[in-house]
């Protein structure tokens, strides 16, 4: 009896440490799409904290610190635009915002590289305080230059994608057009009557592409530039207004 019983706390204990491997396999790869936070998305948050600089060129996000707050608030889209200007000045001259969106949770912005055009990463503003913490989802997960995963100033170098390095928007093997068509693929799937927009903007890893409803945006969701998976942004809320590209 007793060996039966070691027997089958062996098992079970073997049994909970595949599922949790596979869980936190999954959650790393992006899945097809996440709702919310789960609580392993939340410790994981509670561990890396908001912003700060790695040591990737004083720049990468990396493991972050406290969050960063703004001094001028961000009550309006206008505030959370200079709000989002201050805080890519915070690093140097290396970044500038290329995008504002307001949602009724809060503020979105592309924070991108000066020289080359590409996103490096996505942050989040909160209307009420105006801090600002790097987005969580792809731009953690996902982006192979400033993310936890990837690049040498990151966490974890090396990453669960397999690749240590940062690869550029060209390097990826799918394309803009691919993945504008692998999004609208899981649209029809998972949210029929919802289009993916037109333009796909690229990260180091990954692409964020606007969704559409009836021609006007109501959201977004990034492709992974190597396996084509697909992440919704399903934290944001309404959306509300934008800035356009060419504003910044």
């Amino acid at each position: 009896m007793r060996n039966v019983l070691i027997v089958s706390g062996i098992a079970i204990l073997a049994l909970v440490l595949v599922l949790a491997g596979v869980g936190i396999g999954w959650f790393a790869r992006g899945g097809w799409s996440t709702a919310w936070m789960s609580p392993f998305q939340m410790v994981l948050g509670s561990m890396t904290g908001c912003s700060g600089l790695g040591s990737y060129g004083q720049q990468a996000l990396g493991m972050m610190g406290s969050e960063w707050t703004s001094g001028s608030g961000a009550s309006s889209l206008e505030e959370a635009v200079e709000a989002a200007e201050e805080y890519a000045a915070s690093f140097n001259e290396s970044f500038k915002v290329a995008e504002v969106m307001q949602f009724d949770n809060h503020f979105y912005a592309i924070i991108e590289e000066v020289d080359t055009g590409i996103g490096a990463f996505e942050i989040l503003i909160d209307p009420q305080t105006g801090a600002i913490q790097p987005e969580h989802g792809p731009t953690m997960m996902w982006n192979a230059k400033y993310g936890m995963m990837g690049g040498a100033g990151s966490m974890m170098s090396g990453s669960m994608m397999g690749r240590g390095s940062a690869i550029s928007s060209n390097e990826m093997s799918v394309s803009p057009s691919e993945a504008i068509r692998l999004a609208q693929q899981y649209l029809d799937r998972a949210y029929p009557g919802v289009d993916a927009g037109d333009e796909a903007d690229a990260f180091y890893g990954y692409y964020t592409i606007h969704t559409e409803v009836d021609g006007e945006v109501a959201g977004m969701l990034s492709v992974h530039g190597e396996t084509g998976q697909v992440w919704l942004h399903s934290w944001h809320g309404t959306f509300i207004a934008m800035t356009d590209h060419a504003d910044h």
